[in-house]
């Protein structure tokens, strides 16, 4: 698993992740193969993620009115699998997004954290780790046999090229 940047209290009190407008969307997470192992084996509700398009299913929250991460405790806000979240989870505010046929480290940029941050020496670090991870050999083999992970993010900023 690779480390998260942002403070776990700080992620788990924003409220802005893990909430979509559409329940089939780039930004809802998809999970690796052997994400999708875990939960099967797990006994987690098939109905929260599906295993042919290897994606978290969002629910309607009527009160919210928008879509929920199924693994979010709504009193709480609380991540239900946050020790064994998927990798996209972890990566956010930083993404893997398509430019054609490249990849980028991307992030985004409405993440409040990011935003409070800016370009200190800590975001640097942060991203130069992740590059460093995807260029490695068993980073760019998760990639090559989860390349659904990549998707056609707008309103990002692209960072470095993956691949």
């Amino acid at each position: 698993m690779i480390k998260q940047i942002v403070p776990q209290g700080i992620c788990l009190e924003c409220r802005g992740c893990c909430r979509f407008r559409e329940a089939v969307s780039p930004w809802t997470p998809s999970l690796l193969s052997e994400e999708v192992a875990f939960l099967k084996k797990s006994g987690i509700q098939e109905s929260f993620y599906s295993l042919e398009k290897k994606k978290i299913l969002p629910v309607w929250n009527e009160k919210e009115n928008t879509f929920l991460c199924p693994f979010i405790e709504e009193k709480s806000y609380r991540c239900e699998i946050y020790d064994f979240r998927p990798l996209e989870c972890a990566l956010y505010p930083f993404l893997l997004s398509s430019r054609g046929k490249k990849i980028f480290l991307s992030a985004d940029l409405h993440c409040p954290y990011l935003e409070s941050q800016g370009k200190s020496q800590e975001i640097l670090e942060y991203a130069q780790y992740l590059h460093n991870f995807f260029s490695s050999d068993p980073g760019k083999k998760m990639l090559e046999n989860n390349l659904h992970l990549v998707q056609p993010y707008e309103d990002v900023l692209d960072i470095i090229e993956v691949r």
